[in-house]
């Protein structure tokens, strides 16, 4: 009752690879509104979503997530790049029906690392779908945000993890546009 169809493939081309075949095996989608794709490393949810898929941070984009990160990539030089954190994304109306969307999904393959996943197709949606005109939206703004607090910070420190603790705490210090709030999580 929970699965209206379901597609065995090789695990291939990380979360970008299954949601091609996600998608292409829909045929038209001329009839779904909205499109939303989430990856394995999501648990839940654990309470309802209502408030969030009605969020009025996101009323007004054609595509939105739950994170926009101006994290940027080594292979980008580390320089910030403005993108829809891929784990969970949602596309809507124009913009899914659009040749911008189809292209980009003709172009996903497989690729050899979740680096080279990151540079070409997280990034890559987001930046193919902006440059075609349509508007894009999170829940989280790393843009906008305001940088973490001590209270948030506090639990990333471990003496079992100290490379680790001092890179998130360094980042949260150096402001919101440089932490990705999905890294939020006690060590």
């Amino acid at each position: 009752g929970l699965v209206d169809q379901f597609v065995a493939r090789q695990n291939v081309g990380y979360d970008f690879g299954s949601w091609r075949a996600g998608i292409s095996s829909l045929g038209s989608l001329n009839g779904i509104d909205e499109l939303i794709c989430v990856n394995d490393s999501v648990y839940g949810p654990f309470q309802d979503l209502r408030p969030v898929l009605g969020s009025s941070r996101v009323a007004g984009a054609d595509v939105w997530g739950m994170c926009m990160s101006t994290q940027g990539t080594a292979a980008r030089g580390h320089e910030p790049t403005e993108h829809l954190q891929s784990w969970f994304v949602a596309i809507r109306g124009d913009a899914l029906r659009s040749e911008a969307f189809r292209q980009f999904w003709e172009s996903v393959g497989p690729a050899p690392s979740k680096a080279d996943v990151i540079n070409r197709y997280e990034i890559g949606l987001s930046q193919c779908l902006q440059a075609a005109g349509f508007r894009l939206a999170a829940i989280h703004d790393s843009r906008t945000a305001c940088p973490p607090s001590v209270r948030e910070l506090l639990p990333m420190a471990s003496w079992s993890r100290p490379c680790r603790s001092l890179r998130m705490i360094r980042r949260g210090m150096r402001g919101a546009h440089r932490f990705n709030p999905a890294e939020l999580r006690p060590v």
